[in-house]
């Protein structure tokens, strides 16, 4: 069977490749920082700042599961699976001044040389952004 006959026959396949791409990578991304998030913040000095993280995701998870249906019907699918992976994103994004700070650490030079690599902004960030998860994660498996 070639390409062309089964794009014939299946016409949104192209459309199924990309998105389940896209989910791989933002799925694989978000379970390797969720593996390492505890162990780097305790390493930082966080203690269980990043259990705290994880359970901030799963219990707004399970609270935007309840709200997920009417919040897809009234963003439709498609911007309520982007919103809900910039959610994603984010999350990840903010692991990057951890694990920057951890390395530098690792590295015997100094931690504290800015506003975004304080303990008060890497505090607030991840938790802010695992709350936004939390909220965006129910909505992205309705979805």
């Amino acid at each position: 069977m070639s390409l062309s006959s089964t794009l014939q026959k299946y016409p949104n396949l192209d459309q199924v490749l990309i998105l389940s791409f896209g989910f791989f990578i933002l799925f694989a991304a978000f379970i390797s920082c969720q593996n390492i998030s505890s162990k780097i913040m305790a390493e930082l000095g966080y203690s269980n700042l990043g259990f705290i993280n994880l359970t901030i995701v799963y219990c707004g998870f399970a609270f935007a599961s309840i709200l997920a249906g009417p919040i897809n019907k009234k963003f439709g699918t498609r911007m309520t699976c982007f919103a809900s992976g910039m959610t994603y994103a984010l999350w990840i994004a903010a692991f990057l001044l951890p694990a920057y700070k951890f390395e530098k650490k690792m590295r015997g030079e100094p931690t504290e040389d800015s506003f975004w690599m304080s303990d008060g902004m890497i505090i607030f960030l991840s938790l802010f952004t695992a709350t936004l998860l939390g909220i965006g994660a129910g909505p992205l498996w309705v979805s």
